[in-house]
């Protein structure tokens, strides 16, 4: 038996045919706002780049799964559709990922913001150590972006930027507590990720707290 998509009530071996030939309708079209897009993200127009794969995702949905398939290179996608759809039309998807890949994480920003409701869901950070000489203060800077969308940069004192973890536990502790109490599901491989993630933070602690250790025996 094959599966029925909740959405539209097809069976999903059907799906991907009915995504592409609503993105074939409009090929031409989509292809000048895929190029409209990428202009706007090398001109870092961040909100730009979100109203127009938005604007395609309530407009043209088909044709939004279909670019975001395109796009992650999915195999079974590619798959389904050279059955289905035939070789030239797979070429033709194939041929998005190659010319777009960086559009890729806007869009499945914009699809997790409208299927799942999250909001600016962070896909890379970085961060950086600096050094305020006429105070003899430490620095520690963090960017956050969701896509092309960056977040203005905070820099400010290390225990600033420690309570500021603190505080992201304590949510994840009471966002625990309330999924417990009311008996939801807790994702397998977000638990896996998070005791990874604590490992990782029980080494930088114990390091940080070297280094404290320290600076307290040489005053």
């Amino acid at each position: 038996m094959n599966d029925i998509d909740p959405e539209s009530g097809n069976s999903s071996n059907e799906i991907p045919a009915i995504w592409v030939n609503d993105y074939i309708e409009v090929e031409g079209t989509i292809h000048d706002l895929l190029d409209d897009i990428l202009r706007a993200q090398v001109s870092a127009d961040s909100n730009n780049v979100k109203e127009m794969i938005r604007s395609l995702y309530k407009n043209r949905h088909g044709a939004f799964q279909t670019v975001l398939l395109s796009l992650g290179g999915n195999p079974q996608f590619f798959d389904d559709v050279e059955e289905q759809l035939g070789t030239e039309t797979k070429d033709k998807l194939t041929d998005i990922r190659g010319r777009y890949s960086s559009l890729e994480d806007d869009f499945r920003i914009i699809q997790q913001e409208e299927n799942n409701g999250r909001i600016n869901p962070i896909k890379s950070y970085s961060t950086y150590g600096n050094y305020e000489y006429n105070s003899d203060i430490p620095l520690v800077g963090l960017q956050l972006k969701s896509g092309s969308f960056a977040f203005p940069t905070i820099e400010d004192r290390p225990h600033r930027m420690i309570q500021l973890a603190v505080a992201a536990i304590d949510a994840t502790n009471d966002v625990f507590e309330y999924t417990l109490d009311e008996e939801h599901n807790l994702p397998e491989d977000e638990i896996e990720d998070i005791n990874s993630a604590l490992s990782e933070l029980n080494d930088q602690l114990e390091e940080l707290q070297d280094y404290t250790d320290l600076e307290e025996n040489n005053d």
